[in-house]
């Protein structure tokens, strides 16, 4: 993949399309800017080259996906591009080749590296993932420190008690699970009306700025001396 110079519309496009579509997610490329310019960028100017950004973090909070190499390398700085600039004081290299993987492969990725190549200016990234793994014990689940706090979650649990309580063995056990699964559940939930809830913020602080606007427009008008169309 790479992206296009004008690539604001046709990231949000994208983004829409993947939506749709089910099972795990992988976005790679060439995405020509970076998201950190401390970290993605040596050289140039450090206020240009992040157009996309924007677009990049609503695709990893929505789609589930994360840039495999800056995972396991928060703070390293690293490029993956270079100009072509003869004078060593003009040139500018930067980051903007990533792997954006789903989320619940990051535990099955064991290796992720950038690497010189003759075929290209650009280097090419790597990630290696686990295929197969040997069968162990499921680890004891628990439940988010978050969510234990949470009232709502806690009534939730008092009526799984009742309804499992005298069950024995068998009970207690289906009590966990349906505890864990029922915490997975509202956290979901509560994740959608946090969604939701910011874009009827957005929404409203646009409606803001346009009344701003329109105020600042007609005593503009008024100062001048115009006509205010209403």
């Amino acid at each position: 993949m790479k992206t296009p110079v004008d690539r604001k519309k046709w990231m949000e496009k994208l983004g829409r399309e993947m939506k749709k579509k089910k099972g795990m997610r992988v976005i790679a490329g060439d995405f020509n800017f970076v998201m950190d310019t401390r970290l993605d960028k040596v050289g140039g100017n450090k206020k240009n080259g992040t157009e996309g950004r924007k677009e990049q973090n609503k695709w990893e909070e929505e789609l589930g996906v994360v840039d495999a190499w800056r995972k396991f390398n928060p703070q390293m700085v690293a490029t993956t591009w270079t100009s072509r600039d003869k004078q060593k004081e003009k040139l500018v290299k930067t980051r903007i080749d990533r792997a954006l993987i789903d989320e619940r492969l990051i535990e099955r990725t064991t290796e992720t590296q950038i690497d010189k190549t003759t075929v290209s200016d650009h280097d090419k990234i790597t990630w290696i993932l686990e295929t197969a793994r040997e069968k162990t014990q499921a680890p004891y689940e628990r439940v988010a420190t978050d969510m234990i706090e949470d009232d709502e979650y806690q009534r939730e649990v008092k009526k799984i008690y009742d309804e499992e309580r005298g069950g024995g063995i068998e009970g207690y056990e289906r009590f966990k699970k349906r505890c864990v699964e029922k915490a997975v559940e509202m956290k979901k939930k509560k994740k959608k009306k946090r969604g939701r809830d910011r874009h009827k913020l957005n929404t409203e602080i646009q409606k803001m700025r346009r009344i701003i606007e329109s105020t600042e427009n007609a005593r503009n008008a008024q100062e001048d001396g115009q006509k205010i169309k209403r």
